[in-house]
């Protein structure tokens, strides 16, 4: 359960900080995703089946 919450909680966070750097046109949102967090989010993404 709670793999399943933090699992959610940085796919929200990673999603607010690309939101948050493509609406105002600004990089300082990405250095508050630790990189660990990015190749998890990446292997998760790579590892659906979108169709």
């Amino acid at each position: 359960m709670k793999r399943t919450a933090d699992a959610g909680y940085e796919r929200a966070v990673y999603t607010h900080a690309i939101t948050q750097a493509i609406f105002l046109c600004d990089a300082q949102y990405f250095h508050v995703i630790p990189r660990e967090w990015v190749q998890r989010i990446g292997k998760l993404v790579r590892s659906v089946k979108w169709g």
